[in-house]
């Protein structure tokens, strides 16, 4: 395994973790002062949300089984001791992450809360910008060509994307 300064760190502060708690906490703060009319009330659209959530957690769960596997943390402060690349790595560079935007927007039309999805969009940015790429700038000076020759192969979300 390649090793890191101690002080190389992908970020300073567990975004993730602290994006997916706001996001819930300003959604229910937002629909209890501040309701919008529900996205769908259509049974059919309800089931779809359900549907998503349910696919949403399964690929969040299935990167952080991967990691498990692998034996590197998933501390998204911590240091990478693997380049896990195989299992859902192989369709996406960031299950655990892509898990959750697909499980939050389910969650979203399950509940009928427009304040979830849109913060969710947020999040989606938020993610990108404050944990990604720090992410992906130390697996790269982590890993190096390998890490460069994953990203070429597997896109960011899901195929090339």
């Amino acid at each position: 395994m390649p090793e890191a300064a101690d002080t190389d760190r992908p970020n300073r502060l567990p975004w993730p973790p602290i994006l997916y708690a706001a996001v819930l906490l300003g959604a229910y703060g937002l629909e209890r002062f501040w309701p919008l009319p529900a996205p769908s009330e259509l049974i059919l659209g309800r089931a779809l949300g359900g549907l998503a959530f349910c696919l949403g957690f399964a690929i969040a769960l299935s990167g952080v089984l991967r990691f498990r596997k692998a034996g590197t943390p998933l501390d998204p402060t911590g240091i990478a001791s693997t380049l896990v690349q195989d299992g859902i790595y192989r369709y996406t560079r960031n299950p655990m992450y892509l898990g959750v935007v697909v499980a939050y927007a389910g969650l979203g039309v399950l509940l009928g809360s427009w304040w979830l999805i849109l913060l969710n969009i947020l999040m989606l940015f938020l993610l990108y910008a404050l944990a990604i790429k720090g992410e992906e700038a130390f697996l790269e000076r982590l890993f190096g060509d390998a890490y460069l020759d994953y990203k070429r192969r597997v896109g960011r979300w899901f195929g090339r994307i």
